[in-house]
Order: C-alpha cells, then sequence, then structure tokens
C-alpha cells in the first residue's frame, strides 16, 4: 500500500499530460501510486499517459462532475494521502510531493493546497489571478478565507474523505464546499507556498462568462 495516491484528472491533455507525468515520477518522494482519472479524452492523452506506470480509470460522463471524478480516483486506490493533480497542471521542482506530504501531516490538517504559477502562454487575465490568489506566505485556514481549498494542487487525507468526500452534483467550486465542511468539522486547510504547479489558466478562466455564471449560482447557493 503506497503513502500517497496521486489522482490526475484529464480530458483531452495530450498537451500537457506528457509533461505533467514526468514531473511526477521526477519525485523525490517515491512511495506513490499514479491514477489517471479521464473523462473520454478524444485526442492523445491517454496513449501518452500509457507510457508512464498509470493506471487508468475511465469516467466519461456528459456533464463533467469535478468532484464525482476525483471520488472515482479515489476509490481506485489505495494510498494514506490522495494528491489531487490536474492533467494540465506540472509540479515546478522534484520537492513538490514531499512538500505537501509533509504538511497534510499537521495534527488536524485535512487538506493543503499548493501555489500556482502562471506560464509564460497564459493569457494576462489568468496570470493576475493566479498571482493574486496563490501568494509567498504560508496560511492555516480554520475560519474566514473563501478560498479554502483547490484541487488543481492539493492533498487530502484518506480519512478525511472517508467521512467527508467530494460533492458529486455541482459542476464547479466542489472544492470550496468540501474546504467549508471540513473546517466546519473542526479540521484545518492549510496553504503552502513550497509545493508549487504551473498551471496555464487562472481561477476564472479568462474571463469565461458562461461558466462565471454557473460558479455564481454555485456561490450564491452557498451563501444561503
Amino acid at each position: 500500500m503506497p503513502t500517497v495516491s496521486i489522482i490526475v484528472r484529464t480530458k483531452n491533455e495530450q498537451k500537457w499530460i506528457g509533461r505533467c507525468l514526468k514531473a511526477v515520477f521526477s519525485q523525490k518522494f517515491k512511495d506513490f501510486e499514479a491514477v489517471v482519472v479521464d473523462n473520454g479524452s478524444s485526442d492523445r492523452t491517454l496513449s501518452i499517459a500509457k507510457k508512464f506506470p498509470v493506471k487508468i480509470v475511465v469516467h466519461k460522463e456528459k456533464v463533467w462532475l469535478p468532484g464525482k471524478a476525483i471520488n472515482a480516483g479515489i476509490r481506485n486506490s489505495s494510498g494514506k494521502y490522495i494528491a489531487v493533480l490536474s492533467g494540465h497542471c506540472v509540479p515546478v521542482n522534484n520537492g513538490w510531493l514531499s512538500d505537501l506530504v509533509k504538511e497534510v501531516k499537521v495534527p488536524k490538517a485535512a487538506g493543503v493546497y499548493g501555489r500556482q504559477l502562471p506560464l509564460p502562454e497564459s493569457s494576462p487575465l489568468d496570470k493576475q489571478d493566479l498571482l493574486l490568489f496563490f501568494g509567498k506566505d504560508r496560511l492555516i485556514q480554520t475560519k474566514g478565507h473563501f478560498f479554502y481549498f483547490d484541487n488543481a494542487n492539493g492533498i487530502i487525507k484518506r480519512s478525511v474523505w472517508q467521512k467527508i468526500p467530494l460533492d458529486e452534483k455541482v459542476k464547479h467550486k466542489e472544492n470550496i464546499i468540501w474546504g467549508r465542511e471540513v473546517v466546519k468539522r473542526g479540521y484545518k486547510i492549510i496553504y503552502t507556498p513550497k509545493a508549487g504547479v504551473y498551471h496555464w489558466h487562472g481561477i476564472n478562466h479568462a474571463g469565461n462568462i458562461k461558466r462565471a455564471k454557473e460558479v455564481v449560482k454555485v456561490l450564491k447557493h452557498l451563501e444561503t
């Protein structure tokens, strides 16, 4: 049984998945398994992923529900800790995983999320998002912080997930829903700038208005 299961979510990530998995398998921390959860990619994502020693879980649905996909990946894994990584995120160095593991072992920590840095080809709006949201200071969140957790680059304890799985009904912000729930139950969420990844898009997806309207619905529901 590995210490960590890394769940990598993909859909048509042929541009990134090779770089992502190469960085994953270059980590100093070696006691992990990697599970790729794919939502029906029609490009070369899976053929590239299969060049690495990963487990493939096909989770094809008409409506992509990220929490449901992550839960499916976790159910097909066995690690004590669950790292979650988007297929278009690339760890910045070989200490990424060890930094996440170190932080998630903190007593009462439910989850940890790391820094996200833009790429040169990221749009100005995306660069602005990432530089504003992900700072250089470590944070311990127990209340009052709306951006509670991010599962594009994070790690959680399986023992907490067994009590509080991710929401399987929402299309967006399942990370905030999960973070709010675990904090409500007395756990901590930690942000560490050390465990960084490169991420080509920002929180608001370069001003995608359709997606923003969907996100607003979720956030308004949280406030009711």
